[in-house]
């Protein structure tokens, strides 16, 4: 298990909100990639996706449809899943394969 970081949700530009995978926004020293992640934030945890291109994170997290610009996300524990797959903000990662897999493997 990595060990846990906090960080502060910034204001995005809402293309992934806009495509019905709201993400949370983040600036991070992580490494380029993508990563399935543990997330707390407004006191309650949460599974998700996490794209990192260039310092910022993008983090979609299953069943957190709430708004949290300024407040502070604990990021508890990180996997990288793909190294080499860099997904472009405006390309997004969030296909419906992605989240269902992710629905199913932690329900």
């Amino acid at each position: 298990m990595e060990s846990r970081s906090k960080y502060i949700v910034t204001k995005g530009n809402g293309i992934s909100a806009g495509k019905g995978y709201p993400t949370i926004n983040i600036y991070t020293d992580f490494d380029n990639g993508i990563y399935h992640c543990q997330c707390s934030v407004l006191d309650s945890l949460y599974y998700g996706i996490m794209s990192v291109v260039d310092r910022l994170g993008e983090i979609h997290l299953l069943g957190f449809d709430k708004e949290c610009y300024g407040e502070s996300i604990e990021i508890v524990d990180k996997t990288m899943i793909n190294k080499d797959l860099i997904i472009d903000a405006a390309m997004h990662l969030y296909s419906k394969d992605i989240i269902n897999l992710l629905e199913e493997t932690y329900e």
